[in-house]
């Protein structure tokens, strides 16, 4: 998958035990559907189980000739769409609803969110853009 910033691959990483893809170059950070909430609950997966999820990853990256400008880099479906939340602009797939997120952006939103309720907070976020979407 290359990043949606500055189009350099990006690299499968453990960030608070979830796999996440990661720029080396910018530091920008994508999380699938669901990524947030567990980073920010706290649950951590299994090594084994963060083994079998990068080779399904990988082996299903490695099937897409080229990554579309615009498009979801994980699922090429969807648009990215930029939102504000908490005062801070990520950009999010209206189809499989993965984030990304420049430098930093995760760990400040992280820290706003923690001070928020949770209507106001990310997770209100997403249920209010992808409410009746599964």
């Amino acid at each position: 998958m290359d990043c949606l910033r500055c189009s350099s691959p990006m690299k499968k990483e453990v960030y608070r035990g979830i796999l996440v893809d990661k720029c080396a170059h910018c530091g920008g950070i994508w999380l699938d559907k669901g990524e947030y909430d567990s980073i920010k609950k706290g649950v951590t997966r299994k090594k084994d189980e963060i083994i079998t999820e990068a080779k399904k990853e990988i082996l299903t990256e490695k099937k897409r000739l080229i990554s579309v400008r615009g498009l979801c880099q994980r699922c090429q479906i969807g648009e990215m769409r930029e939102k504000k939340i908490l005062g801070i602009e990520v950009d999010s797939c209206s189809k499989c609803n993965g984030v990304f997120f420049d430098d930093n952006e995760l760990k400040d939103l992280l820290s706003k969110d923690s001070n928020s309720d949770g209507n106001e907070g990310f997770m209100g976020f997403l249920k209010k853009v992808f409410k009746g979407k599964r």
